[in-house]
């Protein structure tokens, strides 16, 4: 039986106040997913925010479009229309194909919970089991790659007086010793999944929404887009892009 993780978001004066001002857009967003099964209508809005958290503001605009899949309720955030003043309070930063913007992941959550008001969804109690909620986005993908250089086994090793531990050693291919030296690229982008499950606690109130720990992965049926582009030299075969659902997206 898989285990579902839970994190309590409260939403409410107490810890913080967010007012959102409220625009709805005609137009259906900008979805990477080419395989999208779902075909109901989106409704897309435009809103303002002003977030307070304690003495730290985060001011912006945001939109997104939304839909109901069957019962699963599918976001897609236009990050280019979207614009986060001074989100620099919470985490962020950048490791190869992962990019993490802690007030990315915190809008997301506010939005999560804004769909649930403004389309009076129900949510089920957690000990019934929950209701999906899944956004698309696009990220960066990487890949490590090598120059190999041929060496001569029987030349002396030098080491730099204080290195500690072993060279380096050569292996052999086709009679001829190489070491390879890697290095990591970009492998394009991909378009992800980001899949919450979302159930209530206790008696009604926002705060008793329950949001899992989310999965993430490419959406169905897409990859990389340089995806074959980089093979082992040795081989002739493709190495495998890392994908970067995992973080923010870009």
């Amino acid at each position: 039986m898989k285990m579902i993780k839970y994190v309590t978001v409260i939403i409410g004066c107490l810890f913080f106040t967010l007012t959102f001002n409220n625009t709805l857009i005609a137009q259906p967003p900008d979805n990477c997913w080419s395989g999208d099964p779902c075909t109901a209508d989106w409704i897309c809005e435009s809103h303002s925010f002003d977030y307070q958290l304690l003495t730290i503001g985060l001011i912006g605009t945001v939109k997104y479009c939304w839909r109901n899949c069957g019962g699963e309720i599918e976001i897609i955030i236009d990050w280019d229309y979207t614009e986060l003043i001074d989100p620099d309070f919470l985490a962020h930063g950048t490791k190869e194909e992962l990019d993490f913007d802690g007030a990315r992941e915190y809008l997301k959550l506010l939005i999560l919970n804004k769909v649930i008001d403004l389309g009076n969804i129900t949510i089920p109690d957690c000990s019934t089991g929950g209701k999906t909620f899944f956004n698309i986005y696009t990220a960066r993908c990487g890949v490590w790659v090598k120059c190999s250089y041929k060496v001569d086994t029987q030349g002396e090793v030098m080491k730099d007086i204080g290195y500690d531990g072993n060279c380096p050693l050569p292996y052999s291919h086709n009679g001829d010793s190489y070491i390879d030296v890697w290095k990591w690229q970009s492998c394009g982008e991909v378009c992800c999944k980001k899949t919450y499950t979302v159930c209530k606690e206790g008696t009604t109130g926002a705060g008793n929404i329950r949001i899992s720990t989310p999965t993430t992965d490419p959406a169905p049926g897409e990859q990389c887009t340089d995806q074959g582009v980089f093979k082992d030299w040795k081989t002739d075969l493709p190495y495998q892009c890392k994908d970067g659902c995992a973080g923010s997206g870009n």
